[in-house]
Order: C-alpha cells, then structure tokens, then sequence
C-alpha cells in the first residue's frame, strides 16, 4: 500500500509535489506536529460547518504548544499545513477526491490539470 507513496517520494524530481507549511517544519524539529486529514473536512461534514469544525481543532491544538498540520492534495501539491485560505478552498470544495496511497499519484496529476479537484 505505501509503495505508491515510496515511488512518489523516490527521486528529487517528485519532491517538488511536496509542499510542507514553514510552521510546521518548525515544529517537526521539536516534534510537535499533530497531522489531520482533509477528509473530514472535504467528506463528513457540510459547509460551513466543516470549515468551523476544522479551525476549531486547529485552535485547540495550537492553544497546546503543538503544530497542526492539516493534509490536503492543492494545484497538484501534496500540502502538508494549509493557510487559512486554502483551509476555507479544502472545505468549500465541489470535487473533492477521496485519497489514499493507492490513487495518490493519480489525484496529484488530476489536481495539476484541474485546480477544482482536491484531494
């Protein structure tokens, strides 16, 4: 299953699909990142409700000293720590993919071609 993660993360060339917030590089070197998915988000609950829901985890980690790192698949990047504009893109979304290991690569490609689908 995490062989198509492996392969994405394999060569230099795919580093650039990685995108990694400032803050949170920050807080991996003192490790303290607690990582979200965007699905919950994209998928469990309506707008605004998921919108609300998601800055409102964000508030209560960060009121902890800890860095949240929110993941959502944005422009073809894999983004790991959303702004809170692209926090409000990720909930407002129409297309949003379901995302696994199995159609990451995919759903990068799709994102590039297409800047409605998020992953």
């Amino acid at each position: 299953m995490r062989r198509s993660v492996v392969r994405l993360l394999s060569t230099r060339r795919h580093w650039s699909s990685i995108e990694v917030k400032d803050e949170v590089k920050q807080g991996l070197k003192r490790n303290a990142v607690v990582a979200l998915e965007s699905t919950i988000i994209t998928h469990g609950l309506p707008w605004p409700e998921n919108l609300k829901t998601a800055q409102s985890v964000e508030e209560i980690i960060r009121a902890k000293g800890i860095v949240p790192a929110t993941i959502a698949i944005l422009d073809g990047k894999l983004k790991v720590g959303l702004t809170n504009e692209e926090l409000v893109r990720v909930a407002q979304a129409k297309k949003a993919k379901k995302t696994s290991t199995q159609n990451l690569a995919a759903v990068i490609v799709e994102s590039r071609l297409d800047s409605e689908i998020i992953g």
